[in-house]
């Protein structure tokens, strides 16, 4: 599923552009929904803003809410081609965000009983669930990464459940319901369907916290500290390096770290059960949810590798420092202590509860695990850096991260098949290749995580078969060139010892030499 964090992250990285984005989703679009039947109506030239906590997130309106530009028809033929004066609140509060009202998902007529055309996008011989069937399926097939629907009964929380997404139904009236076709005004709210969290869990399950939820809104509504005696375990210090585009999105979630941290560093506990209580003793400071500053983006560490603005690694890690040493909560501000917490760390985890992303997906992971990496190594440390796989909760799987460069060189970016079919989309399959060349050198720059087997067989996949590299220079002749220069200034570096002839770009693209 295309979710939100991970687009947004790609978007702060400089790898994505908000344009892109919503070409994600158009070419998401183009191959699931003649089989989905989850949109109505598809605008073909949307505004996309450049800036914004939501800039390049595309959204599905349900078609019952009014969205100006877009023909709101209720699911009846009564309504066809009819055309809303402006927004309802809540599009026009996503838009003000940055969001692009992308579609117009199906919904029964007047959000009533009558079924939809929509089927279920895991099996398209079962009902995706409910009235609000469109902006379910579409974002359970990763279609959008968020639509919007409405409940009465429980047409935002079934079709969740069905088509296998996140969704949340609000407090009555949270969610203003003006600018949507009233079925009944005492029950009526809107909700939102997008891919899901999970890593806040993890980090709380870590300090022996659980969540307490109230199960009739399906909210979580505060946490309990867990007795060590439950736990069978010492508690473990945690702390959380949050991206610009989760602090905008989720700012009570941040909220609820700080507080359950602060909980477990009160605690009456030995050090060696409860190392943050220990600190607190200490007299350090007990912060622990960190990031770029309000209003910043990013970790500094991709941007400052790929410009070529450094010399060496410590470099990119004084880069990381500076963007990410502003802590949130109850003491939020700058709080140089951040640096102390790297270097106290004895291990980096980066979870992926995704299974269609990973470390060389774009360089949103590798900007913030290289950056941690390359600050730990400029103050004498060096913490192992762990990729966590959680896209099946059940069967998690952990590899540091020089196994997973190693695996998904092997069995992704140096992969015939996976290159033949990048190869299949031309231009933007080029830069594919491309971005991936950029991720594993962010890593190589900033940690020790690559070999210089990685580069090797990359080299050997793309460059030296003539016959890839000849559909690489015809497809996309610019990403090509980059190409040769990333592997030019990784052998340049000392980052890449090559076994190969590599031979440098100039000699290989003289046309495009300047």
């Amino acid at each position: 599923m295309l979710s939100i964090l991970d687009l947004r992250a790609r978007i702060e990285a400089g790898t994505l552009t908000p344009s892109g984005a919503i070409d994600l989703c158009r070419a998401a679009i183009a191959a699931r929904e003649p089989e989905l039947r989850a949109l109505v109506t598809l605008d073909d030239n949307p505004a996309i803003p450049d800036s914004g906590p939501l800039a390049g997130i595309a959204v599905g309106v349900k078609d019952i809410i009014d969205s100006a530009g877009l023909p709101s028809q209720m699911g009846s033929s009564l309504y066809a081609g009819w055309q809303p004066r402006g927004d309802a609140s809540v599009v026009a509060r996503l838009k003000r965000l940055g969001a692009v009202a992308l579609a117009k998902t199906t919904t029964t007529a007047f959000a009533s009983s009558d079924p939809t055309a929509t089927v279920n996008p895991h099996d398209p011989g079962h009902t995706p669930g409910g009235s609000s069937a469109g902006s379910a399926a579409a974002v359970g097939a990763g279609m959008l990464p968020l639509a919007l629907g409405t409940q009465t009964a429980g047409s935002v929380i079934r079709p969740a459940s069905y088509c296998g997404c996140a969704a949340v139904k609000p407090s009555f009236r949270l969610i203003p319901t003006v600018g949507v076709k009233t079925y009944s005004w005492a029950l009526d709210t809107v909700g939102l369907f997008a891919a899901g969290v999970a890593d806040v869990a993890h980090a709380l399950a870590l300090m022996g916290v659980r969540p307490v939820w109230d199960h009739a809104s399906t909210r979580v509504t505060g946490f309990e500290v867990l007795p060590l005696a439950m736990l069978d375990r010492p508690r473990i210090d945690v702390t959380v390096r949050v991206s610009g585009a989760f602090r905008d999105t989720f700012p009570d979630t941040l909220a609820l770290l700080d507080r359950a941290t602060r909980a477990v560093a009160e605690r009456d506990e030995e050090d060696f059960e409860n190392p943050l209580a220990a600190a607190r003793r200490r007299g350090e400071t007990t912060a622990r949810v960190y990031g770029a500053a309000p209003g910043r983006y990013g970790a500094a560490t991709a941007a400052t590798a790929l410009d070529g603005a450094w010399d060496v690694r410590a470099d990119l890690g004084r880069a990381y420092l500076a963007a990410s040493s502003h802590a949130y909560g109850d003491r939020e501000g700058p709080d140089a202590e951040f640096g102390a917490r790297v270097a106290a760390a004895d291990a980096y985890l980066h979870a992926f509860d995704v299974a269609e992303r990973d470390l060389f997906d774009g360089d949103a992971a590798v900007d913030a695990m290289g950056g941690f990496a390359a600050a730990a190594t400029l103050q004498g440390a060096s913490p192992t850096l762990y990729s966590l796989d959680v896209s099946v909760p059940e069967r998690p799987k952990a590899r540091t991260a020089r196994e997973d460069a190693a695996r998904l060189i092997g069995g992704r970016l140096a992969d015939a098949r996976w290159i033949a079919g990048q190869l299949r989309h031309g231009y933007r399959g080029a830069q594919e290749l491309a971005q991936g060349l950029d991720a594993v050198f962010v890593l190589a720059a900033a940690s020790d995580a690559l070999t210089d087997a990685g580069f090797d067989r990359l080299y050997a996949a793309w460059i030296a078969d003539p016959d890839v590299f000849d559909r690489l220079r015809a497809a996309n002749p610019a990403a090509t060139r980059a190409i040769l220069e990333r592997f030019d200034e990784a052998r340049d570096r000392g980052l890449w010892h090559s076994r190969r002839n590599a031979l440098p770009a100039d000699a290989l693209m003289p046309e495009a030499a300047e």
